[in-house]
C-alpha cells in the first residue's frame, strides 16, 4: 500500500508536465471588406403618381334585372360585367361581384371594405339605393356606365340640383356618337391626349354642359369626353367634391369594351379609390341612442340627423365614415374593427360581450382611436355598458348628473383637441371620473365634461353627452372640437407631426401637402397653430415633422425645430421667413444662411438629377413655376459645405442662388421658395406639381435603409449561422435575397428584423445581397461576405517539443525524487 501510495503521488505531481497543449484551430474571417451599397436606389415599376402600390378594392354591381327603376327615366339597359370584371382584375384591382341581395341589409357596402362601387349600364334596385348612396356619402367612389347616370342624378351624387328627378331633358340625354372624344388631360384621361377619340357607336347617355357649368360647384366638375354632336355634349364626365366620394360618368356598356376605353377605366378607378386621412366607424352594432342620418335602423332615435353633420364635416376633410350594422357572423370583432383608424360609440342600448370588450381594447392598445358617449342618468343601461367597456381604464361615467339646460364653458386644459376651440356648449348628461393616466379636457366649475387618455399605442375619448356632437354641433366651437378629436383620436401610432396653415385650399385637411400624405396612405396629426405646433413636439417622439408655412410667422419655435433636428429628427420645411430672422441658428443647422430676397414669380430650377425629383412621381419639366403670387414667396440661400443645394433660382447652380437645400445626411429639406405656389402641370401629368414636390420630398425623407451586419466566417460543418438585418420603413413593401447573383429568398416584408441562415455550406466564399423595397419606390442593399473552410480530416502533428520546457520537466522530476526518497526513508 505504502508503494501504492507513492506513486500515486508521484503520478499527481509529475504527469500533468507531460502533458502538452494541443494548438487550436482559428477560424479567420474578412474584416472591414465588405462592399456595402446602402444607397436608396429607385425601383422602376412606378410610373405617375397614382401608382404607388396600393390595395384598391372595387364592388362590381352584378344585376340581371333590367327593368326600368321607378326612379329612373329608361333606356336600353344591359349590365354586362364580365369583361369589366376580367379588366379590372387583370389590372391588379380586388373585384367582388355584389348582387342587391348581397348589399341588402347585409352591411356590405362599405368604405371599410370597398373603395369603388361600379355600376355597368344598369342601376340599383330602389331597394338598396340607400346603402349605395350612404358608400358615395361616407367616402366612397363611383364608377357608373351609360344608363346609371339616372341614379347619379336622381340621387344628387353628381347633380345635387338634379336630386329627386332624373334630369333627363334638364341635366342630360341621349345622344348617338361613334368617336368620342377626349377633351381635357385629366387623371382619368392621363394615358390619353386631347383630341384623341375612342370609336364606340351608339347612343349613350351625355350631359348637357351648358346646365352643368352654372351650377355654384360647377368647378368640381372636369368634362373628359364628348360626343360628336359637340363639346356641349360630355359623356365622361368626373366629380371631385368634398361633399362625399369621387365620381365618374363614362359611356358605354362594356359589351364589348370599345378598343382604347379599358385604359381609361382602369385610370377612372384608380382615381376614384379614396385616399383618406383615417377610417371613421359609428357603432351601429348596440343599438346606439343616436345615429348619423334620419331614418337608419338599430338606433334608439331615428326621427332626425345626429351625427349628419359631424360625418360631413369628416368627409369635407378627406376622412370615409361607415356604419357597422349588427351581424350574425360578430360585431366588434378584431376583422371588422380592422379596416378602421376611429370607433364612435353612443349610448349603446344593447350590452358589450366579453369578447368584444377585449377586441376593443386590443385594437386601442394597437393604435385605434376610441369616442365613447353616455348620456343623462336615465340612461341607467348605456351608461353601465359604457363603464363595462372602459373598466380597464382611468375614465368613467360618474353617475352625477348635471342640468338638462345647456351649459357654455370655457374653462379648459390645453390640448391637440382644443386648438381653435375656445368654447364649448354641453347639453345634459353626467361628469366624468378621472384618475391615473386620463387628463380632463373641458369643465362645469370643478366638474370634468370631457376627458382622454392614451392606452398602448390607441387613444380613449369619453364624454358624458350625446348631444354636444350631434344636434349642438354647430353650437360655441363644438364643430372644431369635433373635427379636432378625429384628428387627435385617430393618429395615435402616427408617425408624422405636420404643421400646415395653407390659406387657398377649401380646408387645412385638403391642401398639397396633405392630399400628398393621403396619397402615400400615412398616418400623421396635423396643428394648425403655432403654440399647438410647439406643444406637439414635446408630446411625442416624432419620426418626420413637415412645417408648411406660406402664411403665419413660426419664429417663436424656431428653436424648438432646431432641438428637434439636433436630436436627431427628420425635418421638411416650407417658408418664407429666413429674410425676417436671418440669424436663427435652425438655418445654419439645416445648412445654409440668408442671401437675398427672392425673385418674384420666377420658376424654380431643377440643379440635380436627385431623387427628390423622380420618386415616386418622375417629374420632366426642368423647372417649377409659381402660379399663385403669395406676396412674399420666399428667400435665395447661400449653401454650407454640410449641405447640398439641389434647386435654385438660376437654370444653373450659383453660388446664394439656392432654393432647395438637402442638410444633415439626408434627414432634412428646406424648401426657400413656396411649394404650394406651384398649382399648375407644367410636366404634364395630370397632377398639380405641388402635390407632386410635397410626395417626392416625403418620400425621400422617409426612403426605405437598411444597417450593415459583419461579414461571416465558420468552419464546414458549424451550425447557428445567420444574418441578422434590421430594415426600416414605415410602409415596407417586399425584400429580395441573392446569393452569388441568384435569388435563394423572396417573400413581402412587414418592416421587421430579416433573418437568413446560411448554414449547410460548402468550402468557399459567397456573396449575400439583400435589397428591401418600400411601397413608394426606394430601394436599400447591404452586402455580407460569408467565408466557410473546410473541415480537418487528418491526425493533428503536434509542434516541436520545446527545451525550455524539457528542463523545467526535468528539475521538477527530480524534486519530486528526491521528496520520495525522503518519504521512503522515514518510512524505513
Amino acid at each position: 500500500m505504502r508503494k501504492v501510495a507513492i506513486l500515486l503521488i508521484f503520478s499527481i505531481l509529475v504527469t500533468p508536465l507531460f502533458a502538452l497543449t494541443a494548438t487550436p484551430t482559428v477560424s479567420t474571417t474578412l474584416a472591414n471588406d465588405k462592399v456595402t451599397m446602402q444607397d436608396n436606389v429607385p425601383l422602376d415599376i412606378f410610373g405617375e403618381a397614382t401608382d404607388i402600390q396600393r390595395d384598391v378594392r372595387v364592388a362590381l354591381y352584378d344585376e340581371t334585372n333590367l327593368t326600368t327603376r321607378p326612379y329612373s327615366y329608361g333606356g336600353f339597359w344591359t349590365g354586362n360585367v364580365t369583361l369589366v370584371e376580367n379588366l379590372l382584375v387583370g389590372a391588379g384591382f380586388e373585384v367582388t361581384r355584389l348582387t342587391a341581395g348581397a348589399i341588402d341589409g347585409n352591411d356590405t357596402l362599405r368604405t371599410g371594405l370597398f373603395d369603388v362601387f361600379v355600376m355597368v349600364d344598369n342601376n340599383p334596385r330602389d331597394y338598396i339605393t340607400d346603402e349605395v348612396f350612404n358608400f358615395w356619402r361616407s367616402g366612397g367612389g363611383i364608377l357608373s356606365f351609360d344608363g346609371a347616370i339616372n341614379f347619379l342624378c336622381y340621387f344628387g351624387v353628381m347633380v345635387p340640383d338634379s336630386a329627386g328627378n332624373h334630369g333627363h331633358g334638364v341635366y342630360w340625354t341621349y345622344s348617338w356618337s361613334q368617336n368620342q372624344t377626349v377633351l381635357n388631360r385629366h387623371p382619368v384621361s392621363q394615358g390619353y391626349a386631347v383630341d384623341d377619340y375612342i370609336t364606340d357607336d351608339f347612343d349613350w347617355a351625355a350631359f348637357d354642359w351648358s346646365a352643368l357649368s352654372g351650377l355654384s360647384y360647377a368647378s368640381e366638375y372636369t368634362p373628359i369626353t364628348y360626343a360628336e354632336a359637340g363639346t356641349n355634349w360630355v359623356n365622361t364626365l368626373a366629380r371631385d367634391t368634398v361633399f362625399g366620394g369621387r365620381v365618374v360618368q363614362t359611356f358605354g356598356d362594356a359589351n364589348p369594351i370599345a378598343e382604347g376605353h379599358g385604359q381609361m377605366i382602369i385610370d377612372a378607378v384608380n382615381w376614384l379609390c379614396p385616399r383618406p386621412k383615417a377610417r371613421v366607424v359609428f357603432d351601429y352594432s348596440h343599438r346606439p341612442y343616436y345615429g348619423i342620418d334620419v331614418g337608419d335602423p338599430y338606433l334608439g332615435y331615428s326621427a332626425g340627423d345626429r351625427y349628419a353633420r359631424w360625418r360631413d364635416a369628416l368627409v369635407n376633410r378627406s376622412y370615409t365614415v361607415d356604419k357597422l350594422y349588427p351581424s350574425a357572423e360578430g360585431n366588434l370583432t378584431a376583422e371588422n374593427l380592422a379596416p378602421y383608424d376611429a370607433l364612435v360609440i353612443a349610448a349603446p342600448k344593447w350590452i358589450f360581450s366579453a369578447a368584444e370588450r377585449s377586441a376593443v381594447l386590443e385594437w386601442v392598445a394597437q393604435g385605434g382611436g376610441l369616442i365613447v358617449l353616455g348620456d343623462i342618468l336615465s340612461f341607467s343601461d348605456e351608461n353601465s355598458h359604457i363603464n363595462y367597456l372602459l373598466y380597464d381604464l382611468d375614465l368613467s361615467l360618474s353617475g352625477v348628473g348635471y342640468s338638462t339646460s345647456s351649459i357654455a364653458t370655457a374653462v379648459r386644459n390645453i390640448h391637440p383637441t382644443s386648438e381653435n376651440v375656445l368654447n364649448t356648449r354641453w347639453e345634459g348628461g353626467q361628469y366624468v371620473n378621472v384618475t391615473g393616466d386620463a387628463y380632463p379636457l373641458w369643465y362645469d366649475g370643478p366638474n370634468v365634461l370631457c376627458a382622454v387618455q392614451e392606452y398602448g399605442l390607441g387613444r380613449v375619448f369619453l364624454a358624458g353627452d350625446i348631444n354636444a356632437l350631434a344636434n349642438y354641433i354647430d353650437y360655441e366651437d363644438n364643430l372644431q372640437l369635433a373635427v379636432n378629436l378625429v384628428n387627435w383620436i385617430s393618429s395615435g401610432a402616427a408617425p408624422i407631426l405636420l404643421y400646415v396653415d395653407e390659406p387657398h385650399s377649401v380646408n387645412y385637411y385638403r391642401t398639397p401637402v396633405t392630399n400628398a400624405l393621403n396619397e402615400i396612405g400615412l398616418n400623421y396629426e396635423i396643428t394648425t397653430l403655432g403654440a399647438y405646433l410647439n406643444r406637439s413636439l414635446v408630446l411625442k417622439d416624432w419620426y418626420l415633422v413637415i412645417i408648411d408655412n406660406p402664411w403665419w410667422g413660426l419664429s417663436s419655435y424656431y428653436d424648438d425645430l432646431d432641438d428637434y433636428v439636433d436630436r436627431g429628427g427628420r425635418l421638411l420645411m416650407s417658408t418664407y421667413k429666413v429674410d425676417s430672422y436671418p440669424s436663427s441658428e435652425l438655418w445654419s443647422t439645416l445648412g445654409f444662411g440668408f442671401a437675398g430676397e427672392a425673385p418674384n414669380q420666377v420658376p424654380l430650377y431643377l440643379w440635380t438629377s436627385s431623387s427628390v425629383f423622380n420618386i415616386p412621381h418622375h417629374y420632366t419639366a426642368a423647372n417649377f413655376t409659381p402660379f399663385e403670387d403669395y406676396g412674399d414667396e420666399g428667400d435665395m440661400l447661400t449653401v454650407f459645405d454640410n449641405a447640398t443645394a439641389i434647386a435654385g433660382f438660376s437654370d444653373t447652380p450659383q453660388d446664394g442662388n439656392a432654393s432647395i437645400v438637402l442638410g444633415n445626411n439626408g434627414r432634412t429639406i428646406y424648401n426657400g421658395y413656396l411649394i404650394d405656389q406651384f398649382q399648375g402641370d407644367l410636366d404634364d401629368s395630370t397632377y398639380a406639381d405641388n402635390y407632386e414636390l410635397w410626395m417626392n420630398e416625403i418620400a425621400y425623407l422617409l426612403r426605405v435603409t437598411i444597417d450593415e451586419p459583419s461579414d461571416i466566417g465558420y468552419v464546414e460543418g458549424a451550425t447557428g449561422n445567420d444574418i441578422l438585418w434590421h430594415p426600416h420603413s414605415i410602409y415596407p413593401a417586399d425584400y429580395t435575397i441573392r446569393r452569388n447573383g441568384t435569388i435563394v429568398q423572396h417573400g413581402p416584408w412587414s418592416g421587421n428584423a430579416i433573418t437568413f441562415s446560411v448554414d449547410g455550406l460548402d468550402n468557399g466564399t459567397y456573396v449575400f445581397v439583400i435589397s428591401v423595397n418600400d411601397r413608394v419606390g426606394y430601394s436599400a442593399t447591404d452586402e455580407v461576405i460569408v467565408t466557410v473552410e473546410a473541415a480537418s480530416t487528418s491526425t493533428p502533428v503536434q509542434p516541436p517539443t520545446d527545451p525550455t520546457m524539457l528542463i523545467i520537466i526535468a528539475a521538477a522530476a527530480g524534486v519530486a525524487l528526491v521528496v520520495i526518497l525522503i518519504l521512503w526513508k522515514k518510512r524505513s
